[in-house]
């Protein structure tokens, strides 16, 4: 295929490349071998510096989704299928009668979940997010500011496809606060305007948000964006589950099993690539 510009340099502080892994997979350990795969799939897609990964070369197929579907179908079912949700209503129930008891403990502790759960606080998490993108972008040259950017117009798109799917499943349920007795409520005890409810919160929209960009981060930015993307995903996804606005398995069950679904057919095939191919060339050339 013909060569494409790089995202970002080579080489910056912010956006490192992540050199060759090498190396077999053991025979005898399953848990060696995802890893090594989950390491292939993150080297590949920054070892050439192009938006045409490796992992595209006749070694694609069904193989690359079935990880990640079996992750997903199988967390999925085991919510769905096992009578009282299996033992995640006792771990939902567990965790916030856990940090509920907090709020309680500590005014201090309170009002900092309340200003973490404040509707201004989302645009810490945006302006993250800008950031790693403005800082790839800035290292980035030519036709390849446009492609990022192109990814990036990909990626809201199908963030809104992908969380109106979410809206589609037969769940309904209501945020811990509106469901367990005795609740202590932020909006009770601490004076900072906050959210501490949902009338439904399966799945975690702002949690989904969070897996979706750092899904596309590890499928086309530099490694060390992409480690900071996934590591915001239980660092802001946190504050709505310690406000009690969403149980647990809002996040690690609603949220996680869409975005491990939905997202191979996107990031795994050449679908996202061809989007950015037919979009990038229509953007401004200012943009570059």
């Amino acid at each position: 295929h013909t060569s494409r510009k790089p995202l970002a340099r080579q080489g910056g502080a912010g956006c490192s490349r992540i050199r060759g892994w090498q190396g077999g997979c053991k025979q005898d350990s399953i848990g060696y071998c995802l890893l090594h795969e989950f390491l292939h799939f993150c080297d590949s897609s920054h070892r050439e510096a192009d938006l045409e990964s490796p992992l595209f070369e006749g070694r694609l197929g069904m193989s690359k989704f079935i990880p990640l579907y079996l992750i997903g179908g199988l967390i999925a079912l085991s919510w769905a299928t096992l009578p009282g949700h299996g033992p995640w209503d006792h771990w939902d129930l567990a965790t916030f009668q856990l940090v509920n008891g907090w709020l309680g403990q500590s005014a201090r502790w309170a009002d900092l979940v309340a200003i973490t759960n404040n509707r201004l606080f989302d645009l810490v998490a945006l302006g993250c997010m800008g950031l790693i993108l403005a800082t790839c972008f800035f290292r980035a040259q030519g036709e390849a500011r446009r492609r990022l950017v192109a990814m990036g117009i990909v990626m809201l798109l199908g963030a809104l496809v992908i969380n109106q799917l979410g809206h589609l499943l037969p769940v309904s349920r209501p945020s811990p606060t509106l469901m367990v007795d005795g609740a202590l409520r932020l909006t009770e005890i601490s004076a900072i305007p906050t959210k501490d409810s949902a009338g439904d919160s399966f799945p975690g929209d702002h949690a989904l948000f969070l897996m979706i960009f750092a899904g596309f981060a590890l499928r086309y930015l530099p490694r060390r964006a992409a480690v900071i993307a996934v590591l915001m995903v239980p660092l802001f996804s946190a504050p709505r589950i310690l406000a009690g606005a969403h149980w647990l398995t809002d996040v690690y069950v609603g949220a996680l099993c869409l975005a491990l679904i939905c997202l191979p057919p996107l990031l795994l095939t050449r679908l996202s690539d061809r989007l950015i191919d037919r979009l990038a060339p229509r953007l401004p050339r200012w943009i570059s």
